[in-house]
């Protein structure tokens, strides 16, 4: 079983020399050591209080504070006033009117302390929730915030009800993650005719990743377990019709087959992908859809290993090889497909795909992967089994 820290290393830090300065010199030169800290740290502690007021000064945070704050369930459990902690956690991605953030919020008041849970998307300039949770110290201080009445006054006029997640929240820190922001370059690949799809297939991971954060070991959804149909569980929606691609909306319905394939494994590669075709049908034969990790020839499965690993969050790190490159998950996130449309439902001819990373790509097909004709071929083949 893949364990999520498997390929992350753990620094102790030493004890320091009691005659020195904790970084190997002598006390006569102790003081330069000092400084020079001082100078690199006073650097990092700015970028971070930067990072913190940037993402403190958001409407999306500013919003979940103050629905908590006119909560009578978090006001019973905390007291008043209920206060701000400057750490912040989870992350935040925005872009021309359009993004999403998962921010973990430490809040406290007289009678205790607790944490906000925030997901969101933004669209047209507006944030929308999909999960706002508080967990506090004692016992049953789980609550849903979006269930309760909040003030008018308060709410944000684009705040709407999303799914109800149950989760425990766990100690997340803030990470500025290299590289560029993929996100903003879903525009540039879309068709225009692709882009509202496109914004389904992004709130559609955003509702798999809260799901994957309130299971014990943060799976992803696991497939459905009806033969044939590679989807999750559409009670997890909101709205059953974000299963349908919005240009097909008129003419498919929720009850209609999807218009996405999820997978719900780490595959990256066609000959991954088929091996996963192979494995789904030969689980079906035995009498039900693969669940858990799968074992297959090796070199076929997952990083060219002997399995192909059920993703969950954090799946991108059993990509890393050398722990003093991590670039290569970062890589892995965006070359392994979460959702695949089904080609045919846009001018022009392809698909979107939604990423492990969060961007989604209008993928030509034939094309590279997921979109390579043997593979769609394959996953249309197993629809059959249904029948």
């Amino acid at each position: 079983m893949y364990r999520r820290d498997e390929h992350v290393a753990r620094f102790e830090p030493g004890q320091p020399d009691k005659k020195g300065c904790g970084c190997g010199l002598p006390l006569g030169i102790a003081a330069g050591c000092v400084v020079m800290l001082l100078l690199v740290g006073g650097l990092g502690v700015g970028i971070v209080y930067f990072v913190f007021s940037l993402i403190k000064s958001s409407d999306v945070y500013q919003d979940a504070v103050a629905r908590a704050r006119a909560n009578t369930q978090v006001v019973q459990a905390l007291g008043e006033p209920i206060e701000e902690w400057f750490f912040v956690g989870g992350s935040m991605n925005t872009s021309n009117g359009s993004g999403s953030a998962d921010l973990h919020i430490p809040i406290s008041g007289p009678n205790g302390y607790g944490k906000l849970h925030a997901v969101a998307t933004k669209s047209g300039g507006q944030w929308t929730f999909t999960s706002l949770r508080f967990k506090g110290e004692a016992a049953g201080q789980n609550f849903d915030l979006l269930a309760g009445q909040v003030d008018p006054a308060v709410a944000p006029s684009g705040a709407t009800r999303g799914q109800d997640l149950d989760f425990t929240v766990g100690e997340v820190t803030w990470e500025l993650a290299p590289g560029e922001d993929t996100r903003s370059q879903d525009d540039a690949t879309n068709p225009p005719d692709a882009a509202d799809c496109a914004a389904n297939l992004r709130q559609l991971g955003e509702l798999l990743r809260a799901a994957a954060s309130r299971e014990p070991h943060e799976y992803w959804p696991a497939l459905d377990p009806t033969p044939g149909r590679l989807f999750f569980d559409t009670t997890l929606l909101s709205n059953p019709e974000m299963a349908i691609c919005p240009e097909q909306r008129g003419a498919l319905t929720a009850a209609d087959r999807p218009s996405y394939w999820y997978l719900g494994y780490a595959v990256r590669t066609e000959q991954e992908g088929l091996a996963f075709v192979d494995a789904y049908r030969a689980a079906v034969a035995d009498g039900a859809v693969p669940t858990g990790n799968i074992e297959v020839e090796q070199g076929m499965g997952t990083n060219g290993g002997s399995k192909l690993f059920q993703l969950r969050l954090g799946i991108e790190r059993f990509f890393i090889t050398d722990i003093n490159d991590p670039s290569t998950a970062q890589t892995a996130a965006k070359e392994i497909p979460i959702l695949i449309e089904r080609p045919g439902n846009h001018d022009r001819n392809g698909g979107n795909v939604l990423f492990l990373d969060g961007h989604v790509e209008f993928v030509d097909y034939p094309g590279k992967f997921p979109m390579t004709a043997q593979f769609v071929e394959a996953l249309e083949s197993l629809e059959d089994l249904a029948r």
